[in-house]
Order: structure tokens, then C-alpha cells, then sequence
């Protein structure tokens, strides 16, 4: 401050002016400070759409905590250690069971959001929304999975996001979910989540794509194209694969999608989240 006085002294400008000056400077700094973060629980964030989505709310100002078993994928404590606070629960061991959590509760009265990726199933998510509805979020955003629609009444494309539902006739439904038990579990969680009356929103995702993938699925086609000399053969891919269409999602969009939901202030949705064309897997690798 005395060489910004001297400096303006030098110059014959009033010592007031100097003060109005940094006030008028320092103001927008001092009340961004003080705003208060809007708090957001995330369940699960350490694989590539978690990390993705826990850098992406933490790049729009969100105070985060996360509930996990707090394992080191890839270069996750590196990332987030002093940026999130963690909170260390094992979900096989039930929610209500996580002292850590129950404190976490206890302190926070009500949050903005609960962001979930690990309800994979009825029973978690119900679990889930019971334990964590005294936080009374204004959304929980669920992250699913298009398999989904494998369970569901056949339609055809485009199919609206609202449109899932289940076959009536017992025999089928079990027929569908014989077929894709991934998928049957999924919407099991979404329908408890709907039944809970906590205001959600869905995000269906295809398979998963990006930096810090904890599946390894591509890995083997890595290795390929990195010493692709020293092995001397083409990608083998297996012949039901090579005309079959999929989507794929890519991780940070996910991120991306969480933060927007948050913002836009929409509940009681789901929405599709996909890159905007299938691909082939030669088309892809």
C-alpha cells in the first residue's frame, strides 16, 4: 500500500482516490469470495466419467465430497487430494453403516445435488435415497446406461428418453431381462429412484470412453497401434463385431452433462447422453 501511495503521491492524485481506487478493484474479489458454494455429494467419481465429472464441478465452483472406497485409479488421489473432500465407504457394506457419512449428514442439513454412480441396482438406489434423503437435494442426478432400452418395449427409432417402459406380460419381462441383466438392473434403479418422490434427473449413457477407463477394454487395441511394427498383424476384431453399430459416450461429456443438469434447474427427466454418431468397431479403432 505505502508504494502505491508514493507512486500516486508522485503523480499529485489525492491519497482518497487511491483507497476508492482499490475498493472499486478489490470489491468484485471480495464478494466472490464470500459467496457460498453450493455442496454436492458424488457417489463413486474415481473411474473416467467420475473424474471427469468431479473435475467439472469443481471447475464450476461447487464444493465436493465424495463417497467411495477412496482406491487410487490412475492418478485420482493426485488429482482431487485437498480439492474434494472424501468421505471412505465400502456400498457393499450398506450406507447406513458409513460413520463417516452419517457425520457428513449430520453437518449438512440440506446439499444442492447427489450426483450417483454406483447404484447399480433396485436395492442399492433405494438404499440410497433412504440414507440420503435427510440432506433433501434439490436434484439426484442419477448416471444409467442405455441398456436400458434393451428391457424395454421395443420402438422404433428415434425413441424418446420418456418412453421406456417394461413389457407387461410377466413372461417377457423376464424373457428381456435374461437377455441383458446389466440392463434389467439399471432401470430397476431408475423406477426406484422415480418411486422415491426425490426430484432427479437420469443420464443414459452408452459404453464409456476416455482417459482413466478402469475396464481396460482398450488396451489390447493400444498395444496394437503403438507397436504395431514390431507385431505385424492387423486389429483382430471378432466377426459378430464387425458390422455391428454402437454408440459410445465419451467421459468428460458426462461431466459436462452432470453440470448442465445442475444449471438448468429441469427435474423429473431423463436424457441420452451420446456422441452424435454409432460407429463400427473397425470405424471407431
Amino acid at each position: 500500500v505505502s508504494n502505491f501511495q508514493h507512486y500516486f503521491k508522485r503523480i499529485n492524485l489525492r491519497g482518497s482516490m487511491l483507497l476508492n481506487l482499490l475498493h472499486l478493484l478489490l470489491l468484485p474479489l471480495l464478494a466472490w469470495c464470500g459467496e457460498e458454494q453450493e455442496s454436492v455429494l458424488v457417489l463413486g467419481g474415481q473411474g473416467l466419467a467420475g473424474s471427469a465429472t468431479l473435475e467439472a464441478l469443481l471447475q464450476s465452483k461447487y464444493q465436493v465430497t465424495t463417497l467411495n472406497d477412496n482406491k487410487n485409479y490412475y492418478d485420482y488421489h493426485e488429482l482431487f487430494n485437498g480439492r474434494v473432500e472424501s468421505l471412505a465407504c465400502l456400498r457393499a457394506g450398506g450406507l447406513s453403516g458409513c460413520f463417516e457419512l452419517q457425520n457428513f449428514i449430520k453437518g449438512n442439513p440440506k446439499i444442492r445435488a447427489v450426483v450417483d454412480f454406483t447404484s447399480s441396482t433396485r436395492a442399492l438406489m433405494e438404499e440410497a435415497v433412504e440414507v440420503l434423503g435427510p440432506l433433501k437435494p434439490d436434484v439426484y442426478v442419477f448416471v444409467s446406461a442405455a441398456a436400458v432400452y434393451d428391457v424395454a418395449v421395443p420402438l422404433p427409432a428415434p425413441i424418446e428418453e420418456e418412453e421406456v417402459k417394461r413389457p407387461e406380460s410377466i413372461t417377457m419381462r423376464e424373457s428381456y431381462s435374461d437377455r441383458n441383466i446389466f440392463g434389467h438392473n439399471m432401470l430397476g434403479a431408475e423406477e426406484a429412484l422415480r418411486e422415491s418422490g426425490i426430484p432427479f434427473v437420469i443420464l443414459r449413457c452408452a459404453d464409456i470412453v476416455g482417459p482413466r477407463d478402469t475396464t481396460y477394454r482398450w488396451w489390447q487395441y493400444q498395444v496394437w497401434s503403438e507397436h504395431f511394427d514390431i507385431i505385424n498383424t492387423g486389429f483382430v476384431v471378432p466377426n459378430m463385431l464387425k458390422n455391428m453399430r454402437f454408440s459410445l459416450t465419451y467421459g468428460g461429456d458426462v461431466g459436462q452433462a452432470v453440470v448442465s443438469a445442475l444449471g438448468k434447474g429441469v427435474t423429473n427427466r431423463a436424457y441420452n447422453v451420446a456422441m452424435d454418431k454409432p460407429f463400427t468397431l473397425p470405424h471407431f479403432l
